[in-house]
Order: structure tokens, then C-alpha cells, then sequence
């Protein structure tokens, strides 16, 4: 598949409607964070899938308190639709384990599926990323992916900061 085809059909994606979905408060023992996309939107053509959506990640700060960074971008992919069709997604979470990869989410550089191990919770071995909704291992993924577009004209967006998260307490 051509490179004008890709961006022909990721284009048709980002014209979908947004859906909320449910995102987790709460971090695992052992992970660094949880990455919860709030808006998927998903297409199918013949021989190509592929979601676009949009969420957070929920972290640990410098003094060990509960943060988020917001937005993070995620794109991703697969060749094995057999239909075609436009609509929302469900919810997506992947927990975080790599270090490494956790600071490239908190400072909004990309991170790519293919140079970390990926996991799912029945697999026997614990990976950098386990895929608890939204994704199969037979998706390649994307965060924080680069905007090639508004590079080109000098644009550099705002650093990202981890934004403290309260959480309410029960009497």
C-alpha cells in the first residue's frame, strides 16, 4: 500500500466524531502508568485497519504523587480488515513497565510498539507495554506520533507537563 493511500485513509479518520469512553484512576502494583485513550475512531478498507484516538497518561511525579499528562495521541494499525466502514472505537489501556518509556510519555516524544516488548495479561511473560483493551498484538501502535505537517512550517508544540490528580477520599 502506497503512502498516498495511508494518508488518504487517516485523513477520513480524523473527520470522525469523537466517543467517550471510561479511563482508569488508579496504577497497577509494579507498573509506572497507565495509558488510557479516552476517543478512538476506527476505520476499515479492504486489507486495512486502522484507530486514531486520543487520552492520557496517568503516572507518578517527581515526589511520588499521582499526575496525568494529557493529550496523548495514539494511531494504529493492521492489515486485516476484510470490509469497510468508519465509526468509534471501544476504550484503549495499555500499562506501562519501561522506564525509558514512561519518560518519553511524561515529555510527549514518540514511542512506537516495535522497539518495546508488548504484552497481553495472559501471556506468561510481563512486557514494557501490556495491552489490557482496545488493542491486539497484531496492531502496531504509535504515541505521541509527529505531526509532519506543522514541522515543516517551524511549529514545535508546548512542552507536556505530569498535572497533579486528586483523588477523593471516602469518610
Amino acid at each position: 500500500m502506497n503512502r498516498l493511500a495511508h494518508s488518504i485513509f487517516f485523513a477520513i479518520l480524523s473527520l470522525l466524531l469523537q466517543s467517550p469512553t471510561v479511563v482508569a484512576q488508579t496504577i497497577p502494583n509494579g507498573a509506572l502508568g497507565v495509558v488510557s485513550i479516552d476517543f478512538v475512531k476506527v476505520g476499515h478498507l479492504p486489507f486495512l485497519y486502522g484507530l486514531k484516538g486520543e487520552g492520557r497518561y496517568l503516572t507518578y511525579g517527581k515526589e511520588g504523587e499521582l499526575c496525568q499528562v494529557a493529550h496523548v495521541p495514539l494511531v494504529a494499525g493492521s492489515f486485516n480488515s476484510q470490509e469497510i466502514g468508519f465509526g468509534a472505537g471501544g476504550a484503549i489501556e495499555l500499562i506501562i513497565y519501561n522506564a525509558e518509556l514512561s519518560e518519553r510519555l511524561k515529555t510527549g516524544q514518540k514511542a512506537v510498539s516495535a522497539h518495546y516488548n508488548v504484552s497481553i495479561p495472559s501471556m506468561m511473560q510481563q512486557g514494557d507495554i501490556e495491552i489490557v483493551s482496545g488493542l491486539t498484538l497484531a496492531e502496531g501502535f504509535v504515541l505521541h506520533p509527529r505531526k509532519a505537517w506543522s514541522s515543516w512550517f517551524g511549529y514545535h508544540p508546548k512542552p507536556l507537563t505530569c498535572e497533579p490528580v486528586y483523588q477523593h477520599k471516602s469518610l
